[in-house]
């Protein structure tokens, strides 16, 4: 059995390389809208545990990398477990509450900023907190989509080899994109048609 102390300095060890990586990483774009990454990491916490209803001001992207987690977010309950495989993606501003009966457990994921491209109109910014809701604020782990990515980068990541920081930062954008192509692929093909039917710039021509 792994103990807790050795839990927290794994999870230290992890968060400390992983905020390298992903300190310089630009935007992600997502048609009309740009991703950016502000933090990934792992948060190791003792049970039994249960937080009081708060908010961010950022999306929050999470799975468990060990135990099991309850999130309680508008009238949904959803249960997070390295058996069940969910994930939980809720928007800025969103009240919720969570527990964990068991003795730890690490939650690993994403905090996000979501923003309009420079020549964007809003986009899918304007519709994914509502798309969410309505989602229930949980989706499934698909197999055929992003197979063992976070074991794939977290093995890259602490290998410390040349380059495994800008190679694990290159697997996180590739796992946010295959998610949204997944489960947003109506959406965002929707506005990238919508923005290619605006009309650019004018250029001024001489003669």
């Amino acid at each position: 059995a792994v103990s807790w102390e050795q839990v927290v300095q794994e999870t230290a060890d992890f968060n400390y390389l992983m905020a390298h990586a992903v300190a310089d990483l630009p935007p992600l774009r997502l048609g009309g809208a740009e991703l950016e990454i502000r933090l990934y990491q792992d948060a190791a916490e003792p049970g039994p545990l249960q937080i009081s209803d708060h908010e961010h001001p950022f999306y929050e992207f999470s799975f468990m990398y060990r135990g099991e987690m309850t999130y309680c977010c508008d009238e949904h309950v959803i249960h997070l477990s390295t058996a069940n495989r969910k994930i939980f993606f809720m928007p800025p501003a969103t009240l919720h509450r969570r527990y964990g009966a068991g003795p730890l457990s690490v939650i690993t994921g994403f905090q996000f900023h979501l923003r309009p491209a420079a020549e964007a109109d809003g986009g899918l910014v304007c519709e994914l907190p509502a798309l969410l809701r309505r989602r229930g604020y949980v989706f499934d782990w698909v197999d055929e989509v992003f197979g063992d990515l976070p074991e794939r980068w977290r093995r890259e990541l602490l290998s410390r080899r040349v380059l495994a920081e800008e190679r694990t930062a290159v697997m996180l954008q590739d796992f946010l994109l295959r998610f949204f192509q997944h489960y947003f692929g109506v959406e965002l093909a929707r506005h990238c048609a919508a923005s290619s039917r605006r009309p650019g710039p004018q250029r001024l021509v001489y003669l």
